[in-house]
């Protein structure tokens, strides 16, 4: 007995230790089963575990009832597939898209072939759920669940390996090796789908290539119908033949422009084609937890790369990002870090062919030169900005559905500086690449000084939206104007700006005057209260600390606002909704060579959410509801 009590802790702990350094191990197995040069992975782990977290939030939401997808992923599933025996509930599982040809689908068009890895605890069980089935030379012949195709299935280590062509089953892998950051997502997320560029990158680059002469091409073809139609639109002078006028005198300008727009594209598509060579893998996983989803979206860069000197420059904080705005009913606000050396030298790299193409221009080249001149002058004194869109509450057309209020920190001067020569030099784009009559004509108008308020000069920015006389104007025409009037109010694009103190610089559009006296002593005071609300700070902590960028949507103001113009049309829409609810979370960060996107949705706000939809629809149906009056809960002013 006494020897027994001796050996007995040792073994306990022998066995313990033996458990948690298999559980990787284990967990690993299902990429031991993938190619490495598979081109995408889609990871399930823990199935059963996973389904049931997954069934737990989705009685929690009250979407469970009757839907055995949700109530019981995994059953369902086993269900669909008419799997009953010989699989392994609690291992992991995954899909993979092999490096071969595309293959002829169910209704004959290309799709990649596929191979789906179930975990097994007796293979030949398993393939006994499949009536019919013929095994020829290791590799079984299926009907999988409702496919009416043939599907092949073969044994792998402790996995079922199952696809619709041969060849992806050909050979045993040799097995899929992710590393860094991306190794961590696969294994932690309930859900993680991996690119691994090394291998895509060989079918990406001709596709993007093929892509950017694509994009030149087609928007060559829209500047010359757009053209086109002028000469011959609402506009045109209705004695003069068709093309008459000023139309074709624009048409040949804006075709000079196009080696400018040339640049321009390829530029974005030079970005594109960086980022695809410089990384190693591309990540999006996402977990259910008791409070709520979370999802990480991730690019990892060859250590070394351009690009991942670039992540490197990039440094993050753990400081508000948000905390110079007005409290106030928002539907949505940001906020971001700006470095004014790493901003600058990025511009200047993407900026220098389109500057070229503009000097070759001259005189007609001047406007984009000042606009991009001021651009970097911008990013050369910014060091970061916040940004809110406020919950509206008046009548539809009298009142902006656009109201924004922003602060930006750095140099006062330089920025407002930067801002009038973006303003005005964008009328000059703006003509340069419309036509001259029958489209809706855009003007910008910038008023230095316009007003003061709490001693802050305001210069005032106006940008309006015109359509020809209404004795020409067509219905699309017509339909558009009411629609930018809904969105921006009566007096098109409106707002002020001005310099608070030496180091920020207010922007506020489409709203009160009211409204600009808040967001000016929230600036000078640099503390706004939108972020201590507990409902954010909740969602804050559930995001990366230390960011470069953050922003939150206030979806429950959002839906109460439509809900509150719908009203105002009549329709019988009477959603009510808890004050107070958390919103939707997101944050940029680094990690490494990496950048990263993370997102939460709590559960409290999709359970008031489905829970009103829900009441309203049973009041509907029972003859309730109806219009008038703003419901508990809807957008309130600041």
């Amino acid at each position: 007995m006494n020897r027994f009590r001796k050996v007995a802790p040792a073994a306990v702990l022998v066995a313990v230790a033996v458990i948690c350094f298999r559980a990787p191990a284990a967990r690993a197995q299902v990429l031991q089963q993938v190619p490495a040069d598979a081109l995408v992975v889609v990871k399930f782990n823990k199935l059963k575990a996973t389904s049931d977290k997954w069934a737990q939030m989705a009685q929690k939401l009250g979407v469970a009832e009757g839907q055995q997808g949700l109530s019981d992923p995994l059953g369902a599933f086993k269900q669909n597939a008419k799997i009953t025996n010989g699989m392994d509930d609690a291992g992991d599982a995954a899909m993979f898209v092999p490096n071969l040809p595309m293959q002829a689908g169910a209704r004959g068009q290309q799709q990649p072939p596929m191979v789906l890895l179930l975990p097994v605890t007796d293979y030949q069980a398993f393939i006994a759920n499949f009536q019919d089935a013929k095994t020829e030379g290791g590799v079984s012949t299926v009907r999988f669940g409702t496919n009416p195709m043939d599907s092949y299935v073969v044994n792998w280590g402790k996995y079922a390996a199952i696809s619709t062509t041969r060849d992806a089953l050909a050979k045993k892998p040799e097995g899929i090796q992710p590393q860094g950051i991306s190794a961590k997502e696969l294994n932690d997320k309930d859900v993680c789908a991996y690119v691994n560029m090394k291998a895509a990158r060989a079918k990406i680059l001709p596709a993007l290539a093929q892509a950017r002469t694509t994009a030149a091409q087609q928007f060559e073809q829209a500047i010359q119908q757009q053209q086109r139609g002028a000469g011959a639109g609402a506009g045109a002078d209705p004695d003069a033949a068709p093309g008459a006028g000023a139309a074709p005198a624009n048409n040949a300008a804006a075709m000079r422009m196009m080696p400018l727009a040339r640049a321009g594209i390829n530029r974005v598509f030079d970005v594109v084609q960086q980022v695809v060579t410089d990384a190693d893998a591309a990540t999006y996983g996402f977990s259910v937890g008791d409070d709520g989803l979370k999802s990480t979206m991730l690019a990892d860069f060859t250590q070394g790369s351009p690009s991942a000197q670039r992540v490197a420059q990039l440094k993050g904080t753990n400081e508000s990002l948000v905390g110079s705005l007005p409290a106030a009913k928002y539907i949505f606000v940001a906020g971001g870090l700006g470095d004014p050396k790493v901003g600058t030298e990025m511009l200047n790299n993407f900026l220098a062919p389109i500057e070229a193409e503009a000097a070759k221009l001259g005189a007609e080249g001047q406007a984009i030169t000042t606009y991009t001149n001021s651009l970097k002058a911008w990013a050369g004194a910014s060091r970061g900005s916040q940004v809110g869109w406020v919950a509206p509450t008046g009548a539809l057309g009298q009142e902006a559905i656009f109201q924004f209020v922003s602060v930006v920190t750095g140099d006062a001067q330089k920025l407002q500086q930067a801002q009038q020569q973006m303003l005005s030099s964008q009328q000059a784009l703006m003509d340069a690449f419309s036509p001259a009559g029958g489209g809706m004509q855009v003007k910008t108008n910038y008023t230095p000084n316009a007003k003061t308020i709490d001693g802050v000069a305001l210069s005032q920015f106006q940008r309006t939206f015109t359509t020809p006389e209404v004795q020409r104007a067509t219905p699309q025409q017509m339909q558009m104007q009411q629609m930018m009037t809904f969105m921006y109010g009566p007096n098109g694009v409106s707002g002020y700006t001005g310099a608070v103190g030496n180091d920020k610089l207010i922007v506020a559009s489409g709203v009160s005057d009211q409204v600009l006296q808040q967001l000016i002593t929230a600036a000078k005071g640099g503390q706004g209260g939108f972020e201590q609300a507990a409902e954010v700070q909740s969602v804050k902590q559930q995001l990366p600390q230390n960011r470069l960028a953050v922003g939150y949507l206030s979806l429950d103001t959002l839906v109460t606002t439509a809900a509150n113009y719908a009203r105002m049309f009549g329709m019988p829409v009477n959603l009510q909704l808890p004050q107070n609810l958390p919103p939707i979370g997101g944050a940029v960060s680094t990690e490494g060579g990496a950048v990263r996107a993370d997102g939460y949705i709590p559960a409290q706000l999709v359970q008031s959410l489905v829970a009103s939809v829900q009441q309203m629809q049973a009041q509907m149906r029972g003859g309730g509801g109806g219009g008038g009056g703003q419901q508990p809960g809807g957008p309130g002013g600041l």
